[in-house]
C-alpha cells in the first residue's frame, strides 16, 4: 500500500503500486488462493520513511490459520502500525544500541499492542468502561501471523523476520542466499526455547499441537511458547548484490530458493513481471494457499541511471557488472531455449538463462571429476539424489556464467568457454556453492562427504568433492552427427 486510501479494510484491498521506489527497481504479484475467501496476506511498503529519499520499508504479513476472518484482522493491524511503532523504536535508541534492536523492539511491543487489545487487563479495568476493539473470542486469540520486514537504508539492509515468511537474496552469478530464519518447531535451538517456556512438540511437528511454526505474532493462547521475538540479519550491499525476493510460504512451500532466483533472473530487466513469473510458477506447481511474492532491485543502488536507464531493452544482455569478455559471450548468439539434446537436458534448465552458443577457435575446456565416487555408488544410499543436485548445480552456474556443456560420462563433465577467466569463475563459483549445498545426511556422514576444517575453522571439505582440470588451446570443433552438439578433439 502506497499509501493505505480510505476505501481500504480488513475485507478490501485497494492496490497502488509503483515500478520504482527509492531507485530501486519493485515489483509485486499476489494471489487470494483457492482455500480462501480474507484478505488474510498484507504488504507493506513505505517509500521515503521518516521522509529520507535513502531509507524505504518492504515486507508482508501472512495470517497463519487464514480460514478466521480474524487473521484479516490482525495483519491489517500489523501493516497500518508498523511504521509509527518502528519510526518510534528508533528515536528510543540509546548509546550503544544499533537499528537491529529497535527492530526487534518493534516487532515485540506491536504483538504486546495487540494482545493487550484483545486480552485486556480485567483486575485493573474500571467497572463499566468500554474497550475498543476488543474480541475476546476463541478465534482471536488463536490467531496468528508470520511476518518479515525488509529495512534499507544507504546501501544497508536490515531483515527481521518471525515464522515462514521469507527473503533470498541473490548475489554475484545468480547465488541464491537465505537472509531470514525459518523458525520450525524442529529446530534445535526453537526446541530448547519452547520447553523452557513449558509448551510442547507433538509428534506431526506443532507447537502445542496446534501451530506449526514456532515464531509468529498473536497465538496468545500458547505464549510464551510461540512469540514474535525476530531473526534480525544485517547486510551491507554491494555491488555483486542483484536483487531480493521477499515472499510467504505459498511460494517458499513449492520452489527452492535457488529456483525462485533463477526464474526471477529471467526477467531481471522487469521486477514486475519477475514477480508475477514466481506467481504463477508457485500455482503451477500446485500452491492452493494464497501467494505475495515481492522483488526489489538492490542493484540499481549501485547504478547511474542516467546513464543507462532501469528499463533498457539491453540490461542483462551479459553477466553482473556488463563486463562480456569476463564472463564470456553471454547469450549472444544463444541457441533457443531446449534445444540441447533432450538425453543431457534436464527440465529445471528451462528456468534459467539460454544456453550460450559453442565457443570455436581459442577455446577453455573444463573436466570435471567427482573424487570417490565409485565407492559412494557402492555403499551410499544417499548417492542417487546427490548426484542429481550436483548435475543441477554444475548446470545452474553454467547458464549463470556462460558456458557450454560438451557432453557427460558418468558423474563427470566436459565443458567449454570462450575465456580462461570465465572458466575459472565458473570452477571457483561451483566449488564455493558444493560447500553450502544441502547434502543428503547419507552423505554428510560418509568418511568421503564429512565435513573438514581447518585450523582456522573454514570449511575446506563437505558433502561431495569435485576435482576440476582447465585446459586453454585450440582444439578441433566438429558437432556430433548423432547429438549434433559441438564436441573437441585434438591434444590440448
Amino acid at each position: 500500500m502506497i499509501p493505505s486510501v480510505p476505501d481500504e479494510s480488513e475485507d478490501r484491498r485497494v492496490r497502488t503500486s509503483q515500478s520504482e521506489i527509492n531507485d530501486m527497481g519493485y515489483g509485486i504479484a499476489d494471489t487470494l488462493g483457492q482455500r480462501f475467501d480474507t484478505l488474510s496476506l498484507v504488504d507493506i511498503v513505505v517509500p521515503r520513511f521518516r521522509s529520507k529519499e535513502d531509507e524505504a520499508i518492504f515486507g508482508l504479513f501472512d495470517a497463519v490459520n487464514k480460514g478466521q476472518n480474524t487473521g484479516a484482522k490482525l495483519v491489517k493491524y500489523l501493516q497500518d502500525s508498523f511504521s509509527a511503532v518502528f519510526t518510534l523504536e528508533l528515536s528510543r535508541l540509546k548509546s550503544g544500541e544499533v537499528t537491529s534492536d529497535a527492530l526487534r523492539r518493534a516487532f515485540l511491543n506491536i504483538n504486546r499492542d495487540y494482545g493487550n487489545l484483545l486480552l485486556p487487563d480485567v483486575e485493573t479495568r474500571r467497572k463499566g468502561s468500554e474497550i475498543s476493539l476488543t474480541d475476546r473470542s476463541s478465534a482471536s486469540v488463536r490467531t496468528g501471523a508470520a511476518g518479515i520486514i525488509v529495512y534499507i537504508r544507504k546501501k544497508r539492509m536490515y531483515i527481521a523476520n518471525a515464522g515462514n515468511a521469507l527473503a533470498v537474496i541473490a548475489g554475484r552469478g545468480g547465488t541464491a542466499r537465505l537472509v531470514a530464519k525459518r523458525h520450525e518447531p524442529f529446530d534445535s535451538g526453537e526446541i530448547a526455547r519452547i520447553r523452557q517456556a513449558e509448551g510442547w512438540i507433538s509428534h506431526r511437528g506443532y507447537v502445542n499441537d496446534e501451530v506449526d511454526i514456532s515464531r509468529s505474532f498473536g497465538f496468545y493462547n500458547v505464549f510464551p511458547a510461540i512469540n514474535a521475538a525476530p531473526n534480525v540479519d544485517e547486510i551491507e550491499l554491494t555491488e555483486t548484490d542483484e536483487f531480493v525476493i521477499i515472499a510467504n510460504r505459498g511460494l517458499w512451500e513449492h520452489i527452492s530458493y535457488q529456483a525462485a532466483v533463477d526464474v526471477a533472473r529471467t526477467e531481471r530487466s522487469d521486477p514486475m513481471a519477475a514477480a508475477a513469473k514466481l506467481r504463477d510458477l508457485a500455482i503451477s506447481y500446485g500452491s492452493l494457499q494464497n501467494i505475495m511474492v515481492m522483488v526489489l532491485a538492490v542493484g540499481d543502488l549501485f547504478k547511474d541511471k542516467k546513464k543507462a536507464g532501469y528499463y533498457s531493452k539491453h540490461r542483462g544482455a551479459t553477466g553482473p557488472g556488463g563486463d562480456e569478455s569476463f564472463y564470456g559471450t553471454h547469450k549472444a548468439g544463444v541457441a533457443r531455449r531446449g534445444e540441447r539434446a533432450e538425453g543431457a537436458g534436464e527440465r529445471y534448465l528451462n528456468l534459467l538463462d539460454r544456453e550460450v552458443a559453442p565457443p570455436v577457435g581459442m577455446v577453455a575446456l573444463v573436466f570435471t571429476d567427482i573424487r570417490n565416487s565409485t565407492a559412494l555408488w557402492e555403499s551410499n544410499p544417499g548417492m542417487q539424489t546427490a548426484i542429481r543436485m550436483h548435475n543441477q548445480l554444475l548446470r545452474r552456474q553454467l547458464r549463470a556464467i556462460g558456458g557450454y556443456e560438451v557432453k557427460t560420462e558418468g558423474d563427470a563433465f566436459m565443458v567449454s568457454f570462450p575465456t580462461v577467466t570465465s572458466a575459472l569463475l565458473w570452477c571457483l563459483t561451483t566449488q564455493l556453492e558444493l560447500l553450502r549445498e544441502d547434502w543428503p545426511q547419507e552423505i554428510l556422514d560418509s568418511d568421503e562427504g564429512r565435513e573438514i576444517l581447518d585450523t582456522r575453522g573454514e570449511i575446506l571439505y563437505r558433502g561431495l568433492s569435485v576435482r576440476m582440470g582447465i585446459h586453454w588451446g585450440a582444439p578441433v570443433c566438429e558437432a556430433d552427427p548423432i547429438t549434433r552438439r559441438m564436441d573437441y578433439f585434438g591434444p590440448m
